[in-house]
């Protein structure tokens, strides 16, 4: 009789620990496995975890943060696509640098102008760029807190010429008014470059020709 008491207690004891075991012990790997999923960006395909209603809970609560996070790049990922939409389309160069005069942001007609194959955001803008003129310009602005203008010339190995640029560039501030950064945007005015230049030719060659018959009656008479 004795031996049959402890057998049952035995029993229910290997069974009320088997189910302790399963309601708060063997979710937690099952929880810890959709943690993991969830901060790689991953969409486990259940949230459902076996046990008690405090697992469950927490089943339910990752579920919801799940959702909230692919929505929320979902959201990041169209204002992306948008902002590099509107910088593709810009004809004017961009560039962006941080307080260390690294670059942060640039479009594809900065690339183009400066010949670059790859955007090279994170590399200083002197290692990038090794334009002396134009690292002293965002250097002032950065040192100084002041919009700078300058101008720039770029040798185009396209058709072997010299393109002029237009450089403006802003300091961006915090809240502290402390520089964080700068703004430059690059205008191609080579065509106005040539304009100007074709009108100087023009202006010399009309007053030479009205000079030359002047001179020639002024020593006639």
């Amino acid at each position: 009789m004795y031996w049959l008491i402890l057998g049952v207690l035995c029993a229910l004891f290997a069974v009320t620990t088997l189910l302790l075991w399963q309601k708060w012990a063997a979710p937690w790997p099952q929880i810890e496995q959709l943690v993991s999923q969830v901060a790689r960006g991953e969409r486990p395909s259940t949230f459902l975890i076996n046990g008690g209603p405090d697992p469950q809970r927490v089943g339910l609560a990752l579920e919801t943060i799940s959702a909230h996070q692919q929505e929320l790049e979902l959201q990041i990922a169209g204002r992306e696509s948008g902002t590099q939409t509107i910088l593709g389309a810009m004809e004017d160069g961009l560039l962006v640098v941080d307080a260390r005069n690294s670059i942060t942001l640039m479009n594809p007609t900065f690339q183009r102008l400066f010949e670059l194959r790859d955007p090279a955001v994170g590399v200083p803008l002197v290692e990038a760029v090794r334009h002396a003129t134009l690292d002293q310009l965002i250097a002032e602005t950065l040192l100084t807190g002041e919009a700078t203008r300058g101008e720039l010339s770029l040798a185009d190995s396209r058709t072997h010429s010299e393109r002029h640029i237009e450089v403006s560039a802003v300091p961006i501030k915090d809240s502290d008014d402390e520089v964080s950064g700068a703004v430059a945007l690059f205008h191609d005015i080579t065509e106005l470059k040539q304009l100007d230049q074709i009108r100087r030719d023009f202006v010399a060659n009309v007053s030479h020709e009205l000079r030359t018959p002047l001179s020639i009656c002024l020593r006639r008479h």
